[in-house]
């Protein structure tokens, strides 16, 4: 899994491996990579989905969720009962649970890992984990599971490490084609592949 999330650095592509792949690792029904764009979260890709309908009413309401999640930067266990969460992320985990069916959904914010510092780990001898919760929220990872649900102490450590190596490939990603005028670089590039082959 680790070896496929980080084999592209194409958003679209690393995030149907991210969501493909995790499927089968943690072994759950569906998994769904949402990326944060201003202050919403747009749903990227669906394990088991080529193509995806923006516009319809399951991939708008998922969207709404992670969105609702990903404003709070803590991460949602969903397995039926909506008691002691906030109105708004009720609302939206119950309406989107009437339009998928799922009985237990698990959305985790994914954000942006922070720098590895080298002159630390180099005195210590260890990597300090607690910078998960430091970086940028930039999506979620979004779990579901529809006939028969995983207790949660099974799933979370096969979740956890598949939301690590999803959060640093999505970040590399990111930054990549963020750069300054990356589509350029792009085509140039193709055009020169086109000539060196003719």
């Amino acid at each position: 899994f680790a070896r496929a999330a980080h084999e592209s650095l194409d958003l679209a592509e690393t995030s149907y491996i991210v969501a493909n792949e995790g499927r089968r690792l943690i072994g759950c029904d569906r998994v769904s990579v949402a990326i944060a764009r201003g202050r919403k979260c747009h749903i990227e890709a669906v394990s088991g989905q080529d193509t995806m309908e923006n516009r319809s009413n399951i991939i708008t309401a998922l969207g709404n969720l992670a969105t609702k999640v990903v404003a709070t930067g803590e991460p949602l266990w969903y397995e039926g009962s909506t008691e002691d969460l906030p109105p708004q992320i009720e609302d939206a985990i119950e309406h989107y649970a009437d339009e998928s069916y799922a009985k237990a959904i698990t959305v985790l914010p994914l954000r942006r890992p922070a720098a590895v510092d080298a002159g630390h780990q180099a005195s210590t001898g260890q990597v300090d984990r607690d910078t998960d919760n430091l970086g940028e929220v930039i999506g979620a990872l979004i779990v579901e599971q529809i006939d028969a649900p995983q207790s949660r102490d099974s799933l979370q450590p096969k979740v956890d490490l598949v939301k690590q190596h999803s959060a640093r490939a999505l970040s590399n990603s990111l930054t990549h084609n963020n750069l300054f005028l990356m589509p350029v670089w792009r085509t140039l590039g193709k055009a020169q592949l086109l000539v060196k082959a003719k």
